[in-house]
C-alpha cells in the first residue's frame, strides 16, 4: 500500500466558543486541494506552514502541547469502509502501544466522509492521556484525525473536537 502522510498538529486548551455558525466558531481554515481537504480550526490558532503544524496562541506566551489534535493523510489502492480501517487502526495501536487500552468505537456522522470514532486511553511521557481517532473516508482516501488531551481535560475538549472533526471537508 502506497501511504502518503500528512501531519498537522493542533495544540488546543480549553475554550468557550460562543458565536452562534461554525464559521464564526471556527473562522480559520487549513485546505489543501491535493490531498482533497479542508479543515477549520479557532481564530486564536496560528498556523506553522513550515510543520504543517495548528496551535492555540496562549495569553502569557508559549504553547501548550499536552492537548492536540494530528491530522493523518493515505490514498489507498481500493476502498475501504470506515468501520473496518478504524478496527485496523485499534488493532495497530495495540500491537505498537503496550499501554493502549480501547474504550470505543462507534459510527460518527459527518457529512462529507464515512465515518467512525475509536476512543482510547495511552501513557505517553509518564502522563495518561485519552484520545478520540476519527477515521473520514472518501473515495480512496483516507484521513485520520487523532484528538489527544489529558485525562482531566479530555471532556471539556471533546466538543471542540467534535466541532473541528464536523467542519472538515472533502475537495474535489
Amino acid at each position: 500500500m502506497t501511504t502518503n502522510k500528512l501531519l498537522i498538529a493542533i495544540g488546543i486548551s480549553i475554550a468557550a466558543f460562543s458565536c452562534k455558525n461554525s464559521t464564526e466558531k471556527l473562522p480559520n481554515e487549513f485546505a489543501d486541494a491535493t490531498i482533497h481537504f479542508s479543515i477549520r480550526y479557532p481564530a486564536n490558532w496560528k498556523f506553522d506552514s513550515t510543520n504543517y503544524s495548528m496551535r492555540e496562541e496562549l495569553a502569557g506566551g508559549g504553547d501548550d502541547f499536552q492537548e492536540k489534535i494530528v491530522l493523518g493523510y493515505e490514498k489507498m489502492p481500493a476502498k475501504l469502509d470506515a468501520k473496518t480501517y478504524a478496527t485496523s487502526m485499534a488493532t495497530t495501536y495495540k500491537l505498537l502501544d503496550s499501554q493502549f487500552k480501547q474504550l470505543a468505537m462507534q459510527p460518527f456522522v459527518q457529512k462529507d466522509f464515512d465515518a467512525y470514532e475509536l476512543q482510547f486511553t495511552t501513557l505517553q511521557n509518564n502522563m495518561q492521556y485519552k484520545s478520540a481517532a476519527y477515521v473520514l473516508i472518501k473515495d480512496s482516501f483516507a484521513f485520520t484525525i487523532q484528538c489527544n488531551a489529558t485525562d482531566k481535560t479530555f471532556e471539556a475538549h471533546h466538543p471542540i473536537f467534535k466541532e473541528i472533526i464536523n467542519s472538515a471537508k472533502y475537495i474535489q
